[in-house]
């Protein structure tokens, strides 16, 4: 999904800059109130560009990777780390899609690292019948660890 979110969204907008808040989601044409707040809760937007850490991103992540990478695929990907090293990991991707040319035009070695600068920790806090869910994204840098983001939303 957030292949097609990104796709359709450098179609409306061609010299899109990267997003400060996901709340910049709002401003762009064809964008509706209600599909805001249907994708908000799987969106972040961050300062810069990150890497994926390979060793602690879930499924949903690893298979945007790579087209040719399925649920399976990216199971047994999972099933293979800790990775010591970037290029330990796309050994593994290698061996896992033997019939794909991966390279940096298909698969940029700059997406993926075994380190984390970025964090989120999402809570679930339960009111009567209705559950709010909590997501604060951190970021760790020089030993010290600030709040980026938090924001809150009602689940269905």
């Amino acid at each position: 999904m957030s292949d097609l979110i990104f796709t359709h969204i450098t179609e409306l907008l061609p010299n899109i800059q990267p997003f400060e808040h996901i709340s910049n989601l709002k401003k762009i044409n064809g964008i509706e109130r209600q599909d805001y707040y249907k994708v908000k809760a799987y969106l972040n937007a961050l300062p810069h560009d990150i890497q994926i850490n390979i060793n602690t991103a879930g499924k949903e992540i690893l298979s945007c990777l790579h087209p040719d990478l399925s649920e399976y695929l990216v199971e047994t990907l999972i099933s293979k780390r800790p990775f010591s090293s970037p290029e330990q990991a796309l050994e593994s991707l290698r061996k896992i899609l033997p019939n794909s040319q991966l390279n940096d035009a298909t698969f940029p070695s700059a997406l993926i690292s075994t380190k984390s600068e970025y964090f989120v920790l999402e809570a679930t806090i339960k009111m009567d019948n209705s559950l709010l869910i909590a997501k604060t994204i951190f970021c760790r840098k020089n030993a010290k660890i600030s709040v980026i983001n938090r924001s809150y939303y009602q689940s269905q």
